[in-house]
């Protein structure tokens, strides 16, 4: 992906390849409390890496929620914490007002067609999988390292 985004832009990136670009690479100041910290960022703290912080968290929620079905209220208050940060970035960045709102409101307002829709559950789909497999990875690392450090303390040196 990062090999071809000369030619393709960044499309094919997702959101925890972003993130991890971003924290490591520097590229905006870090969240007020730190990356990845046990609480969400507070409403007062909106540099730019507590935006990446919520955009994080709000993937997750979404993601791990196991249901396709999100309330009109709770809907809403995605739009709204959307646009608050697409209103800090578009700052940040120097872009024109309303540059990123504008999609925001757009996707607001209009519903998604039966073919977008599909797509995007498709993608949920694969992203749902993608992160078990992650998780269940990450876990028999920490096996494995576990059981080496066990052998490691019961080994007599001469």
């Amino acid at each position: 992906m990062i090999n071809n985004v000369r030619k393709n832009g960044y499309v094919n990136f997702d959101i925890p390849l972003i993130y991890k670009l971003v924290r490591n690479l520097n590229l905006v100041p870090p969240p007020t409390k730190g990356w990845d910290f046990l609480a969400p960022p507070a409403a007062n703290e909106i540099l730019p890496g507590d935006d990446i912080e919520r955009i994080r968290r709000t993937r997750n929620a979404v993601l791990h929620n196991g249901n396709e079905q999100v309330s009109d209220s709770i809907l809403t208050d995605y739009f709204t914490n959307f646009k608050e940060i697409a209103v800090r970035m578009e700052a940040f960045l120097g872009k024109p007002t309303g540059e990123f709102v504008q999609k925001f409101l757009f996707l607001e307002k209009y519903c998604m067609d039966e073919e977008t829709e599909k797509t995007y559950l498709e993608r949920l789909t694969i992203l749902r999988e993608h992160d078990i497999n992650s998780s269940k990875a990450v876990a028999n690392i920490q096996k494995d390292l576990n059981t080496l450090i066990y052998k490691g303390e019961n080994v007599n040196i001469i």
